[in-house]
């Protein structure tokens, strides 16, 4: 287990820093080499330090050759615009319709210099590509956008993971090609058919959208009331295709079959565990592709193949021998998969059920090794939760109690066998029994969850240590004790410190749909949201500025300013659990000895701020104050002309604006700009100004 482990992580290390090319070529051959060699030594000689050595040149191996794979995908990617560039390929993934006037989905090119690679495709609503089929079409590529805000999705890095080389919106028409037979061009035609069967034959079911995720795991149907249900129950992994479903499938699968060659087919020469072994493999294999192939699903999957080539071989290895092995597998055959959240939270939670079972399933009574088994699955997942997500749904091990039976075990399979079977009124029935089966979830869920600032890795680390102390079966003397102090450092965890009397701390987010900017004095929070199209507001809102407030535990805003008159952004507050103390800010108001002002013109909104020492300007850019210095100036979103600031003294300057507006971008290119620091957020992210320091978040 140490070797493959060893192996998983150089691979994991590579995530963080890459070696050149030609050095980690160099490296994958002289550690290949020393790996085979000591590998073949340690036949021989049981000695601890040969067993080292090998981990350390897998260690080497593993990190030079996810080097060399993260640096090729790197260099696939697209790092200029391209116009009117001719494609021809076909879809890879369903197509997610977006604002209801254009499509988005994953598109692999199969002629021409792009050859091979894929690419996050828009097009018109009105045109319909249907999957199983070649297009070609003319296409303006972008590259990715690869900056994230505070506390944010990275989802650039996500785009990069997926094998994504550059946005592209087509021009124009596309023009049938011909029928694609390629893998994966087919098993997304199939992946198609079976959602759209399914949407139409489910609607004006509640629970239409998670039926259809738990069958082919698109979600997109599932609205966002939803999604906060599963979140404070803690229920996602059932929404979500995990090991769960593909075992309890391959699990019925391998039942039937047991049952046809009992009492059905003649005797086998080959042994029946064999055969029920890969059919088990085929079944998840087939049920894994249907439901896109994530990491839980590749997980299980490949552990399932390990399980029947050790059956087949008739030999034995513990679990956690085969969970490394497998962890091994995943991350050659793509290393950027443990950038993937659902990698952490799989292998981590599964590692504590192989470990308990190891350690205490013969020593311990049923019931009280499920209660350990619970104790450890919360210390294993609260941890990592808080880390992601800074918060953590108190009430989870209760829902579960129901969810992972009754969502998980019977109705997941009976949605399955009646849609594959096209039998609706079962689809209708199972589904039904689906929206009474939610009832006590959605009761728990009302259940507030547990919030705090997010704890940093340091501290992550110390709680992970302790929960190793705490669940090591040896009983050194104190080290409960120990491990429980160590695991408590998770709940010391202070939000970031509050500007002194009469200096602000301001906060821009990068969004090129919306402006968020929040300021803070002593005591209050002042958030400005500038916008020209409000329906777009509450995406922004949920991937932009709300990790931020989740992060630093910022529940409360005292004031909010926007330029929209009948602006939805308390109501998108309030749903996000974010108390609003004042809709509306005085026109001049002094907050913590810091003087405010501000101004409107219909859509445009520009704000004045002065404390001790410092002058700042948060708006769209127009400009109705007669001041000419300033310390910070910050474009939340840019609407308006900003020739003022060729004529204005300013030390930092942060502009967010969008993707279309070129004067902005010309602007912020104008080495003639009398700015000290120029901030292009749409290019480098949100950023924090403390007092007139720009600064790391």
């Amino acid at each position: 287990m140490l070797s493959y482990l060893a192996l998983a992580s150089g691979i994991m290390l590579a995530q963080i820093w890459q070696l050149p090319n030609l050095i980690a070529g160099l490296l994958v051959i002289f550690s290949l080499l020393a790996a085979g060699y000591l590998r073949y030594k340690t036949n021989f000689h049981a000695q601890a330090k040969l067993h080292w050595l090998l981990a350390l040149s897998l260690l080497i191996l593993g990190f030079s050759y996810a080097s060399l794979k993260i640096n090729w995908r790197l260099q696939q990617l697209i790092q200029q615009p391209i116009s009117q560039l001719t494609l021809q390929g076909y879809l890879t993934t369903p197509a997610t319709l977006k604002d209801n006037n254009y499509y988005q989905a994953e598109f692999s090119i199969t002629r021409g210099a792009l050859s091979g690679q894929k690419i996050l495709l828009y097009y018109p609503a009105q045109e319909q590509l249907n999957a199983g089929r070649i297009y070609q079409f003319s296409a303006n590529l972008q590259p990715l956008n690869l900056v994230t805000n505070f506390a944010a999705f990275d989802y650039g890095q996500y785009l990069i993971a997926q094998d994504i080389s550059a946005s592209a919106f087509m021009q124009g028409s596309a023009e049938l090609i011909k029928t694609s037979y390629a893998p994966s061009a087919q098993i997304n035609r199939l992946r198609v058919n079976l959602i759209n069967y399914l949407e139409q034959t489910l609607i004006g079911q509640k629970y239409a959208g998670m039926a259809i995720a738990l069958v082919t795991g698109y979600q997109q149907f599932i609205p966002s009331t939803q999604w906060s249900i599963f979140k404070n129950s803690g229920i996602i992994h059932i929404v979500s295709i995990s090991g769960l479903h593909i075992t309890l499938v391959a699990m019925l699968a391998v039942f039937i079959l047991s049952l046809i060659l009992r009492y059905v087919l003649p005797p086998s020469k080959i042994p029946q565990q064999i055969i029920l072994a890969w059919l088990g493999v085929c079944v998840a294999l087939a049920y894994s592709l249907l439901a896109g192939f994530s990491i839980p699903t590749q997980r299980t999957f490949y552990l399932l193949l390990l399980m029947a080539y050790l059956i087949t071989r008739r030999r034995y290895i513990p679990l956690l021998n085969k969970l490394s092995i497998t962890l091994s597998i995943i991350l050659i055959l793509d290393p950027f998969a443990c950038r993937n959240i659902g990698f952490w939270f799989s292998f981590s939670l599964v590692a504590t059920i192989f470990a308990m079972q190891s350690a205490y399933q013969q020593h311990s009574s049923k019931v009280l090794f499920w209660l350990k088994l619970q104790l450890a699955m919360l210390l294993v997942s609260l941890p990592l939760t808080l880390f992601l997500f800074s918060s953590y749904p108190l009430i989870a091990s209760v829902a579960n109690l129901w969810a992972i039976p009754i969502l998980g075990n019977l109705l997941t399979p009976l949605i399955l066998v009646s849609s594959l079977s096209h039998w609706s009124w079962l689809i209708q029935f199972s589904v039904q029994l689906l929206n009474y089966a939610m009832l006590p979830i959605e009761y728990l869920a009302t259940i507030s969850p547990y919030r705090q600032a997010q704890p940093d890795l340091i501290t992550l680390l110390i709680a992970y240590l302790g929960v190793i102390l705490i669940l090591l079966p040896n009983a050194l003397k104190g080290k409960n004790y120990l491990g429980l102090i160590m695991f408590c450092a998770l709940f010391m965890v202070v939000p970031s410190q509050r500007p002194n009397y009469g200096e602000t701390q301001i906060i821009a987010f990068s969004s090129p749909k919306a402006g968020f900017t929040l300021l803070q004095t002593q005591n209050h929070n002042l958030l400005i949201i500038l916008s020209r199209d409000p329906q777009q507001l509450a995406k922004q809102l949920e991937y932009t500025l709300l990790p931020y407030l989740q992060m630093q535990h910022i529940s409360q805003i005292d004031y909010l300013l926007t330029n929209q008159a009948e602006s939805s952004s308390a109501t998108l507050l309030q749903n996000q659990g974010i108390t609003l103390l004042n809709q509306t800010l005085p026109e001049t108001i002094n907050l913590d000895g810091v003087n405010l002002h501000w101004s409107q013109d219909h859509e445009q909104l520009a704000l004045i701020s002065q404390g001790h020492a410092e002058t700042s300007y948060i708006g769209t850019g127009y400009q109705p104050f007669n001041e000419t210095h300033w310390d910070n100036v910050v474009i939340g979103l840019a609407l308006a002309k900003l020739d003022w600031l060729f004529s204005a003294q300013v030390n930092n300057l942060l502009i967010n604006y969008a993707k279309d507006d070129r004067a902005t971008k010309a602007l912020l290119d104008n080495i003639n700009l009398p700015a000290t620091q120029s901030y292009d957020l749409i290019e480098r992210g949100s950023q924090k100004i403390k007092h007139t320091t720009v600064v790391e978040g």
